[in-house]
């Protein structure tokens, strides 16, 4: 009974070895031993290799993509972020110069001519427009304010400049308001007294439609020509013969 015991310890420990890989997958032998660890002893597991996965036996290394995609986040976050930096304290000027032209022009808008001098101080910007397109000037213009436009000019405003939806220009604006001071004072500025606008239209047609007799005959005065014509043909003798506005249409004929 004792010997058939032990002749299956035997065959139970034959059969372990045989099976048995003393260097198996994940495992090797002791550094410095020349050789393979004794039958049935294992080694520390070895450290596994970043990237690397196992096949068939084989390690296999797999480029460093995860880092490698670390590395341009963290090196385009701080890209990003050192623009921003010198974004907030490189344009201050110029974010200061565009808040001194929003605050002029409704300085301009509200005819309050002490404030815009004070922001004409900080942005020199006589040439400021709307978001859509209107230029201060005309703004004064379409206020009738002779003082503002007269200081805009004086700070440096285009007499010429001209709505870019209209096509208007502060000179025609301030014909259909018969204001004849600011006229002159336009023109003494280089306003162009034949410029048209959208339609074709000229200051002294702008005078006839709104029937503003002493702006046409300053408009006359300062050498606005009476032959224009508009986009339809018609000169501004035409517009007042059809509206049968005899002495507009008399003043222009004479004139022509």
């Amino acid at each position: 009974m004792e010997s058939q015991q032990r002749t299956k310890v035997r065959l139970a420990k034959a059969k372990t070895l045989a099976v048995f890989n003393p260097f198996p997958l994940g495992y090797k032998a002791r550094e410095g031993t020349g050789g393979a660890m004794p039958a049935g002893r294992r080694t520390a597991p070895a450290e596994p290799e970043p990237n690397a996965i196992e096949r068939g036996g084989m390690i296999i290394r797999m480029p460093q993509l995860t880092s490698s995609l670390h590395r341009i986040a963290r090196y385009a976050v701080l890209a990003v972020a050192s623009l921003l930096f010198f974004a907030c304290f490189e344009h201050q000027p110029a974010r200061a110069q565009f808040s001194a032209a929003f605050e002029l022009i409704k300085a301009v808008k509200d005819g309050d001519l002490k404030k815009a001098r004070e922001e004409m101080l900080k942005c020199n910007c006589a040439t400021a427009r709307t978001g859509d397109g209107t230029p201060v000037l005309a703004i004064a213009a379409q206020n009738n304010d002779l003082e503002m436009a007269r200081f805009l000019l004086a700070s440096g405003a285009n007499p010429n400049a001209a709505d870019r939806i209209t096509g208007e220009t502060p000179l025609m604006i301030f014909a259909r308001q018969d204001n004849i001071e600011a006229i002159r004072l336009l023109t003494r500025h280089g306003a162009d007294p034949d410029a048209a606008d959208r339609s074709g239209e000229t200051a002294l047609m702008k005078a006839v439609r709104t029937r503003k007799v002493r702006a046409l005959r300053v408009l006359l005065e300062i050498g606005a020509d009476p032959a224009v014509t508009d986009y339809q043909g018609q000169t501004a003798a035409d517009i007042a013969r059809a509206m049968r506005l005899r002495n507009f249409e008399r003043l222009l004929t004479r004139a022509g």
